[in-house]
């Protein structure tokens, strides 16, 4: 009986270990982004997750690391990354930017100014959004 136990412990262990081996895999997306070019984002880990970006075919680098000027929040599948008073293609933004692996996509929604100017100065309606999808990377 107490082999049967360990046998049927041993086996539940088994399948749950191939089961959860693609969900603990990292996912990819190439993005196509107007104006910045390509990008591809990863998503790894399971309880704490990060996203990578990477440029070309240089290293994968941690995308929004939290600092004084970006705020970096995950949810199931979805990366928001916050910024205020981001320099970026020559204006200064306030806003937010959505990386989704659950339905590939990359958006952005800002606010923006003429450098030297504040968030009172600002204007709405900024929009960007890349066409995704998912990569089997190297």
């Amino acid at each position: 009986m107490f082999v049967s136990k360990t046998k049927t412990i041993i086996l539940g262990a088994f399948i749950a270990g191939l089961l959860s081996g693609p969900v603990m895999a990292a996912t990819e997306i190439k993005c196509k982004i107007k104006g910045v070019g390509v990008r591809n984002f990863k998503l790894e880990g399971f309880f704490n997750k990060k996203i990578y970006e990477r440029r070309n075919k240089g290293d994968w680098k941690e995308w929004c690391p939290t600092n004084a000027k970006q705020t970096f929040r995950m949810g199931n599948k979805e990366g928001f990354c916050q910024v205020a008073k981001y320099r970026h293609r020559n204006m200064l933004i306030w806003g937010d930017t959505v990386v989704s692996f659950d339905e590939p996509g990359w958006k952005m929604r800002y606010r923006y100014a003429k450098i030297g100017q504040d968030y009172v100065d600002s204007q709405p309606n900024g929009r960007e959004i890349g066409t995704c999808q998912f990569w089997k990377g190297k």
